[in-house]
């Protein structure tokens, strides 16, 4: 669910998200509607075809965009150790 939003955010598009997951969009619209029952609010506004962010999205963003960068600082640790590069 939250890789999902992250790539709505990040690409504007359910569409394009799903392509980025290689996942159909359906699925992508399935994902973002859980995490918006699981949040307890909405994620984002449909407008027509387009979606909008709602502030809450934007606030959430930020920190999924921390963890992320956290997760990747893991994986290059992972990789030093493994490498005998670390330290």
């Amino acid at each position: 669910q939250i890789e999902a939003f992250r790539a709505v955010m990040t690409t504007g598009s359910v569409t394009r998200a799903g392509a980025r997951l290689s996942i159909s969009q359906p699925a992508v619209s399935q994902l973002i509607a859980q995490f918006e029952r699981h949040c307890g609010f909405r994620l984002f506004e449909r407008q027509g075809s387009k979606l909008a962010a709602t502030r809450e999205a934007q606030a959430l963003f930020l920190e999924v965009e921390r963890m992320f960068v956290g997760v990747g600082q893991i994986a290059r640790v992972v990789t030093a150790l493994r490498d005998q590069t670390w330290g």
